[in-house]
């Protein structure tokens, strides 16, 4: 099997990934790389795509895919800009992910109408606080994983 460019890509673990479920956690030692076939579904062989091993560093990876383009690499913002502003502004929905001290994640929808979100400057967010399922799992990330 070939992957050609374009092909819609998708892993398949040796292992379950890493997920809190059931109060076990799994690593995945290495995962291998398949393409989707004409019905949705990945295809691959136990050598994994096109024969090529499993990937099991970011070399192997990186090697899958090749180097990145300059302008993904631009991509990265470290402030929000207007375009950015602009998007939240007109947002009604967002998922907030974050990570307890021991590296469990997490990601809550949150949703109202758009503007909901106030931009406070070009690094901070004003997420209002919706009646929910008292959990609080998000506040108490940010407090052991700020």
């Amino acid at each position: 099997m070939q992957i050609s460019a374009g092909a819609a890509l998708g892993i398949a673990a040796e292992a379950p990934m890493d997920a809190r479920f059931g109060g076990l956690d799994y690593a995945v030692p290495a995962f291998y790389l398949g393409a989707r076939n004409g019905n949705g579904r990945f295809a691959m062989d136990q050598q994994g795509a096109g024969g090529k091993p499993p990937v099991k560093s970011q070399e192997d990876l990186r090697g899958h895919f090749g180097q990145v383009s300059p302008l993904a690499e631009k991509k990265v913002l470290h402030h929000l800009d207007k375009f950015c502003r602009d998007f939240i502004a007109l947002s009604p929905f967002l998922v907030i992910a974050s990570s307890d001290g021991n590296g469990h994640a997490d990601a809550s929808p949150r949703g109202d109408a758009p503007g909901f979100v106030s931009v406070i400057d070009n690094k901070t967010l004003l997420i209002p606080d919706r009646r929910g399922n008292n959990r609080v799992d998000t506040f108490g990330n940010i407090i052991a994983s700020p």
